[in-house]
């Protein structure tokens, strides 16, 4: 095995390896005021220490061959680190909150999602050595990224799941709540708080949810939403929880 270590000793929130190229996985931490919350490895860095010697004394595993073919790219490039950094690290970031929930968006290796102290969703992009950051107003307990459409994000927090499209990170494409399920014939709760938010990986749109305490699992249909969001009628009210609530 292999001890991937922060500087300072605190708990691990969160883990999350890249789906496009899994040597690099991103780690949020509980936070301390003189080193960063988020950390980005490079796990292909500790090949050498994980390879194992078969009884003809061959490096058999996990040891790239010349012949392997290149990681994808673009690389996640080594970021401006405090002397003494182990090696294996290529970002540092996040000083002074916590990171409670890390993603890395499908079929990129270089924008990765993280929730900050419960209160932002934000977005990283690690294309140049200083990465550009995206920040928005959101409860992030957890994040949930669609394999359907890698631009679409899913979070949640006390009891409110919110839709966002990476690319436009000012406002929420959706927010809804358990109240927003009336119709499915489960007695509401007031102070029902969410668990988790999964995307389905076999059907396009399908979300489902998960209430703290709950015995069932809730799916919702987005593409309904979709559908009744394209559709221009200006003598209907902007508010979301009113455009779509028969669909839901």
């Amino acid at each position: 095995s292999v001890t991937l270590s922060s500087r300072i000793s605190r708990p691990c929130n969160a883990l999350a390896f890249c789906s496009v190229d899994p040597n690099y996985l991103a780690v949020g931490l509980d936070k301390v005021r003189s080193d960063a919350s988020l950390v980005i490895w490079d796990v292909n860095a500790s090949m050498p220490v994980l390879s194992v010697k078969s009884p003809s004394s061959r490096l058999t595993f996990n040891v790239p061959s010349s012949g392997a073919p290149p990681r994808p790219q673009p690389q996640i490039p080594k970021g401006e680190l405090v002397p003494r950094t182990d090696p294996r690290v290529l970002q540092q970031l996040v000083q002074g909150d916590m990171v409670s929930s890390v993603a890395f968006l499908p079929k990129s290796t270089t924008l990765l999602l993280a929730g900050i102290s419960y209160r932002w969703l934000r977005l990283f992009d690690f294309r140049t050595a200083s990465p550009t950051v995206f920040t928005a107003a959101s409860k992030v307990h957890g994040i949930a990224t669609d394999p359907f459409d890698q631009h679409r994000i899913g979070c949640y927090g006390d009891g409110i799941a919110t839709i966002w499209d990476a690319r436009r990170l000012s406002h929420p494409l959706l927010t809804f709540t358990g109240k927003d399920a009336s119709a499915d014939g489960q007695r509401v709760k007031t102070d029902s708080a969410l668990a988790g938010i999964e995307f389905s990986p076999i059907r396009r749109g399908v979300l489902a949810t998960l209430e703290q305490g709950a015995d069932h699992v809730r799916f919702w249909d987005l593409q309904q939403v979709e559908v009744l969001d394209r559709t221009p009628d200006r003598s209907r009210s902007r508010d979301s929880t009113q455009s779509v609530r028969a669909p839901r």
